[in-house]
């Protein structure tokens, strides 16, 4: 589950003056992705974040991370939903500041310590058209949905193939798949590159029919899928769904409740 915040927050976020830099989470630590402030280029795309206002950075993210909404068991996801938002969650868990005192480190281990002003989410967009974030953009567009979503080359003569897929979505995925992995073994080719940067995910019966190209054997897409209580206490459910999640699910002495396939197709042996 995960918090959305009500429409005054909502509001007071897209007016207030935000921290003005899109960070990344890379191994525990804060990375530049875009400078977006309106004047200072003494900090560039890449560079390592060491403090803001005082609080160092692995501080932030140990006081941030809980708040985060995870994806099942996969924690790893907190790090994206935190980098997406980190102006955000800055301004509600440290406090409303319109100005930052930063200390950010580049490849070579100069320290670079700055004052810089807040932008509103206006500003933030057209101040990320600075020369500073030039070469960054020009990386990132290459996997912001350009070309087709499932896309096949080859290298090294044939022998290595590079499949690049944008999202699993899509009423052609599966016949786009299809076509792919027969060229691949018309082809003879000993080698297959996966790129799936930037992919968002999408349809979970999609991510199943790519492991089955990879496979020989049954497999499970899931391993499971729990729920604590088929019948919440909070609104808002009607009694069909109630109905479906009480025939579609049994129960566990651990996990309260488990879905089948009957709900989930994923569930069942791929």
């Amino acid at each position: 589950m995960k918090v959305e915040y009500d429409d005054e927050t909502n509001n007071l976020l897209k007016t207030s003056k935000l921290f003005p830099f899109t960070i990344m989470v890379e191994n525990g630590k804060l990375r530049v992705l875009y400078n977006e402030t309106a004047e200072d280029q003494s900090i560039t795309p890449g560079m390592e974040i060491l403090s803001i206002n005082g609080h160092q950075s692995g501080q932030l993210i140990k006081a941030m991370i809980p708040h985060i909404s995870a994806d099942g068991y996969g924690y790893s996801h907190r790090n994206k939903r935190l980098a997406d938002n980190f102006p955000q969650n800055l301004w509600l868990y440290f406090g409303q500041q319109d100005r930052f005192t930063m200390k950010a480190k580049d490849s070579a281990g100069k320290v670079i310590t700055t004052n810089v002003v807040g932008v509103t989410d206006a500003n933030r967009e057209v101040n990320r058209l600075s020369i500073v974030n030039l070469q960054v953009r020009k990386g990132v567009t290459q996997f912001e949905g350009r070309g087709p979503n499932v896309s096949l080359s080859f290298t090294n003569e044939g022998k290595t193939a590079n499949l690049r897929i944008q999202g699993f979505k899509g009423k052609e995925f599966e016949n786009e798949l299809d076509s792919v992995f027969r060229i691949v073994d018309q082809k003879n080719t000993k080698t297959l590159i996966l790129d799936l940067r930037g992919n968002g995910g999408g349809e979970d019966v999609y991510g199943a029919a790519l492991v089955s190209h990879l496979t020989s054997a049954p497999f499970r897409y899931f391993r499971k899928i729990q729920m604590r209580t088929i019948k919440p206490s909070f609104g808002g459910w009607s009694q069909d769904l109630l109905n479906i999640l009480d025939t579609g699910t049994v129960a566990d002495p651990v996990d309260r409740h488990l879905l089948t396939g009957a709900i989930k197709a994923g569930i069942n042996i791929q």
